[in-house]
C-alpha cells in the first residue's frame, strides 16, 4: 500500500543518501511502517539514543526475523540528521525516521516534518482534552497508520480539543492520541502500566525524573470513572514535553498551579538542556 507523506524542508534522506523533493512529499510502499519522532534543537537531536533504542524495539516487535544493527543506526541517523540541518538551513523543528520493510528489505527516511510547540499560555492555563473509545493495535509498537491518524484529528477539531484520551474496551484510559497521559493524586504520580501504552521517550524520562527525586509513584490500570477523583493531570511528548490538562471531557483540574507538575516541568526542561549540552556547542 503507497503512502504519500509531507515533509518539511526541500530535502530528505533515504538510506543515507540526500534527496531533493519538488512537491515535499515522499511515497513509501509497505504494510507497517515503522516511527520515531525526535526534536532537533540547534540543529542537535534531543535523546537520540533513546529514540533509535525504541526503533530497534518496534522493529523487533514487528519484524522479529530481521537483521538490524543498533550501533551502525545510530551513526546512520545521526549523520542523516546533520546533513538534513545543513541542507533545508533547519536547527529546531521535529524529524521523523521512517523504516520501510518489504520482503525482508529495509528502507530508512529521515525527514523534517511540520510541528506544533503549545504556547506558553497553555502552560499556564492548560488544555482541554476530549476521551475518545478508541485502542490502539499492538500500542508497544510506535507504527505509522495514517487512517487512524485523521479520524482523531476529525474528533479533536470536532470537539475544539488539543488532545484525545483513549479508553479501550474494558474502559480504561491507556494514553493520548500522540501523547502519553500522566495524573496527581496527592503526593503520587499516576500512568498507565507500560504494556497497554506506547512507551515514549518523554514518559521514559518523566518516570526516572520522578523516582530519582523520591516522588511517589504508581504505573496501574486506570479506570475511566477514576478521572473525577484525581487532582491533576498532564500529557506528555516530543513536542508538547509536560503540559497541564484543563479538562477531561466535563472534567475540570487546576494542573497548571499543581505543585507536582510544576517541579517536574522544569526538572523534565533541565533534563532537555543536559542531554543537548553534552552533545556539544550548538548552531545557530
Amino acid at each position: 500500500m503507497k503512502n504519500t507523506i509531507d515533509i518539511r524542508g526541500e530535502f530528505y534522506r533515504k538510506d543515507g543518501e540526500t534527496l531533493k523533493s519538488e512537491t515535499q512529499t515522499i511515497i513509501v510502499d509497505s504494510e507497517y511502517l515503522i516511527y520515531e519522532v525526535l526534536r532537533i534543537i540547534g540543529g542537535k537531536p534531543l535523546f537520540l539514543n533513546e529514540h533509535v533504542i525504541r526503533l530497534f524495539k518496534s522493529i523487533k516487535l514487528k519484524y522479529s526475523d530481521v537483521s538490524f544493527n543498533k550501533e551502525e543506526l545510530f551513526e546512520k541517523l545521526q549523520q542523516s540528521i546533520n546533513c538534513l540541518c545543513d541542507k533545508n538551513n533547519i536547527l529546531n523543528g521535529n524529524v521523523q525516521i521512517l523504516i520501510e520493510v518489504n520482503n525482508n528489505e529495509i528502507k530508512n527516511y529521515v525527514y523534517f516534518i511540520d510541528h506544533y510547540y503549545p504556547e506558553d499560555y497553555l502552560y499556564d492555563e492548560g488544555i482541554k482534552t476530549v476521551c475518545v473509545e478508541i485502542e490502539r493495535e499492538d500500542p508497544n509498537a510506535k507504527v505509522l497508520n495514517l487512517k487512524y491518524k485523521e479520524r482523531i484529528k476529525k474528533i479533536i477539531t470536532e470537539k475544539n480539543a488539543f488532545e484525545a484520551i483513549l479508553i479501550n474496551k474494558d474502559n480504561e484510559i491507556t494514553e493520548g492520541s500522540k501523547s502519553n497521559v500522566f495524573f496527581v493524586k496527592g503526593e503520587k504520580f499516576i500512568t498507565s502500566r507500560g504494556e497497554k501504552v506506547l512507551e515514549g521517550i518523554t514518559r521514559m524520562k518523566i518516570i526516572e525524573i520522578i523516582r530519582r527525586e523520591g516522588y511517589g509513584f504508581e504505573e496501574r490500570i486506570i479506570r475511566k470513572e477514576e478521572i473525577e477523583d484525581m487532582d491533576a493531570a498532564f500529557i506528555s511528548g516530543t513536542s508538547p514535553k509536560v503540559l497541564p490538562i484543563k479538562t477531561i471531557g466535563d472534567f475540570n483540574f487546576e494542573s497548571a498551579s499543581n505543585r507536582l507538575i510544576s517541579d517536574l516541568m522544569r526538572y523534565y526542561e533541565l533534563e532537555c538542556e543536559n542531554d543537548i549540552e553534552e552533545q556539544g556547542e550548538l548552531k545557530s
